[in-house]
Formats: structure tokens, C-alpha cells, sequence
């Protein structure tokens, strides 16, 4: 059996039904490419990136509406109970720029990001259990990109689907991103949010505000995505 180059990926093309870790389910639709757990951690490695082992899966786009990049996590933290939907952009904002600064202190110059402001502040839709924001940030050269974070409650934690793309083709990504991801993304039976049982299903003591930050309720930790993606070819 010959050895897999370290460069070399087991790509699932388009159009084909893949597994998110047995958490969820994504129809790839043609003209994009998915990665799975084990090949998406190997190519943030290979990208000098720094896997936080969270990772479950990639995809990849390649379509008429542009190139972009969408990393698939999963974290198991116990039921989030969404009561406190108080959500305060300001400070969280403060919070990520904090933890980005300190990041870059471990970082070479080339390698370093930059916070530049919420694109979009984060919001809270109830019935699809769905937390919504976007962060803007500039690499070591100057290109504006965004981060764009779909963060979905299930029943014992939440899957997050993290969309990179620059800054001029934003708008176009986003679209394309919620009708070939988002639309096309559900999750498992026995993971929903609404199989909650709260006689035998752990329950995490972090809100809505914590998740934000990391679900530590402190500073952000490095965001190995945003740090990959910046460096990713034809973003």
C-alpha cells in the first residue's frame, strides 16, 4: 500500500452526502469538496496552523459564486440553556481583540491577526437554536477578511460552522454559504437541541455570552481557523 503524501487529502467531491463526526449530516453540493475530521486537522498541520481538536470536518467551494472556506466543529459542553439572550457586543468585542493580541505575542510577524471590528454583532435566533456573528480581521499583509460564525445548539453541546472569505466578496460568500451549508446542514437524531433530557443529559453552566468567548467566559483563545485561513491560498 503506498504511503499518503503529507499533502495529499482524501477529498469527497461533490455532489455526495457526508457525515459531520455522526453529529450531522451535509449534502455537498457540486462544485465543492469536503474534508473529513482526520484530513481537515492534517491540513490546518500542513498550513502551520495548530488544530484545537474540536475539528470535524471542511468544505470547500469552488463554484461560480467564488472560492471560499468553511471549518466544522464540534464541543461537547454539556446542554446550553439559551434563557439569557442579553447579548453584549461591546464587550465581547473587547474580549476577542484582548486574546488576538495576546496570540500574537507567540506568533512571527507573518503569521499574526488582527481584530478590526464586528461586520456583523452577534444575534440569537430562538427557533433554530442558531447564534449568528461575523468578525472582521486583517492578516500580516494588510488583506481585510472576514470570520463568519454559525454556532448551533444541539442537545449535549454545539456545532460550529466557521466561514473565512475576504472582505470585497463578503456579502456573496455569506449568500452562498447559508443556501449550500447552512440550508443542507442537519443535525442527527439523538444530538437536537430539542432531545434535551434533563434527567440524564449533562448541563453545561456556560450562557450564550460565554459561548461567545470561548465558552470560558474569559478571553478568546487562538483561533486556529482564523489563523489558517488567513494564510490559505486564494483568500
Amino acid at each position: 500500500m503506498t504511503e499518503q503524501a503529507p499533502d495529499e487529502y482524501d477529498w469527497i467531491i461533490g455532489p455526495a452526502s457526508v457525515s459531520l463526526d455522526g453529529k450531522a449530516t451535509l449534502e455537498v453540493p457540486e462544485s465543492h469538496s469536503y474534508l473529513d475530521k482526520p484530513n481537515t486537522q492534517r491540513s490546518i498541520l500542513n498550513s502551520d496552523g495548530k488544530p484545537n481538536g474540536n475539528e470535524i470536518g471542511s468544505l470547500t467551494s469552488n463554484s461560480e459564486f467564488g472560492s471560499w472556506y468553511v471549518v466544522f466543529e464540534y464541543v461537547k459542553t454539556g446542554h446550553i440553556h439559551d434563557d439569557d439572550q442579553n447579548l453584549n457586543a461591546e464587550e465581547l468585542l473587547s474580549s476577542y481583540i484582548r486574546g488576538t493580541e495576546e496570540d500574537n505575542r507567540e506568533l512571527d510577524p507573518e503569521y499574526r491577526t488582527y481584530i478590526t471590528g464586528w461586520e456583523i454583532e452577534p444575534a440569537y435566533d430562538i427557533t433554530k437554536h442558531q447564534l449568528v456573528y461575523s468578525l472582521g480581521f486583517k492578516n500580516a499583509d494588510q488583506q481585510a477578511m472576514v470570520n463568519y460564525n454559525v454556532k448551533l445548539l444541539t442537545r449535549e453541546g454545539y456545532i460550529t460552522a466557521i466561514l473565512v472569505t475576504d472582505t470585497a466578496n463578503f456579502q456573496q460568500s455569506r449568500q452562498a454559504f447559508e443556501e449550500t451549508v447552512l440550508h443542507k446542514l442537519s443535525i442527527n437524531a439523538g444530538y437536537t437541541y430539542e432531545e434535551y433530557n434533563a434527567s440524564t443529559d449533562k448541563t453545561s453552566t456556560i450562557g450564550l455570552n460565554s459561548l461567545l468567548m470561548g465558552g470560558s467566559g474569559t478571553q478568546l483563545p487562538r483561533n486556529s481557523v482564523l489563523f489558517f485561513c488567513s494564510k490559505k491560498d486564494g483568500l
